[in-house]
């Protein structure tokens, strides 16, 4: 499948994680996700694990009997509460909409219920712009997850690249390395792209 514009951005955004952040940088693996739900139940209730990696450091994170509007506003919406005190710029995405589209593979001697399934997640950011993370499996529950996972490790980590490249630029900047200044420059105008930061830190 032929990547969008906007993955092709992510993308290089991303090199610049591994470049400035290094061990500093947060990665999310999904582990396990069980999902609660009746006729009588107006939330959907759900109980997920992930691994936090950090600082050459994993740790295992869990959340119990998360209630939300299904198993993806769950997730995100817990997630945005646990990380949104440190890393601000969270507070300025929202959860929009979820598409979900099953890639059946029919055989003449199959019923193709074995799909492969791709959960597409839509982000609206404040300053107006959109955002998806998509991810693909044979689990809707599992794609969807790992899609919301993908979204915060990303803006996360931009958030972290923003103030760590500032502050080379402003020591750059002292020292009269223009070289540097213009290098920092370009990746801080690749970051804001996807959101924005406050001035102070």
């Amino acid at each position: 499948m032929m990547e969008t514009p906007q993955q092709v951005k992510r993308k290089q955004v991303s090199k610049l994680f591994g470049k400035f952040l290094k061990k500093d940088k947060f990665s999310f693996h999904p582990t396990s996700i069980r999902i609660h739900e009746s006729t009588e139940m107006e939330k959907t209730a759900c109980s997920f694990e992930y691994q936090s990696g950090f600082q050459g450091t994993t740790r295992c994170i869990k959340f119990e009997d998360v209630k939300g509007d299904g198993f993806v506003d769950c997730v995100f919406s817990r997630m945005k509460e646990k990380y949104q005190n440190e890393f601000s710029s969270l507070e300025n995405i929202r959860l929009l909409n979820l598409n979900v589209r099953p890639n059946f593979n029919y055989k003449k001697d199959s019923l193709g219920s074995g799909a492969s399934v791709q959960v597409c997640l839509k982000l609206k950011i404040k300053s107006g712009d959109y955002a998806e993370f998509s991810h693909t499996s044979n689990s809707l529950v599992n794609s969807g997850f790992a899609a919301v996972l993908s979204a915060f490790e990303f803006y996360i980590n931009c958030e972290k690249c923003f103030y760590v490249l500032r502050d080379i630029l402003q020591d750059a900047e002292g020292r009269n390395r223009f070289d540097t200044v213009e290098s920092c420059l370009v990746g801080l105008s690749s970051i804001t792209e996807f959101n924005r930061y406050a001035k102070k830190k």
